[in-house]
């Protein structure tokens, strides 16, 4: 935790947020809260959810859990005409 605690410190960071890794519940909340992953999509086996911040104070992380009965899209790749 030493690591991101020094990065977070010589950036003038409070928090790093970040995405891309499939979450089996959307988000999860790391190393006494200063490193939260968030996936946002449930097409790849977890499911997806939405971090919203508010830095108007200390900061605050509210975290939305989307349903999973959302169907994909039939044709998810838009077709060039």
């Amino acid at each position: 935790m030493q690591p991101l605690r020094a990065f977070l410190q010589r950036n003038g960071c409070r928090l790093l947020v970040r995405g891309h890794e499939v979450q089996r519940e959307g988000y999860r909340v790391m190393f006494g809260g200063l490193l939260v992953s968030v996936f946002s999509s449930r097409y790849h086996g977890g499911r997806a959810a939405v971090c919203h911040l508010n830095f108007s104070g200390a900061p605050l992380l509210q975290f939305e859990v989307l349903p999973d009965s959302i169907d994909p899209p039939s044709d998810p790749v838009p077709q060039v005409q």
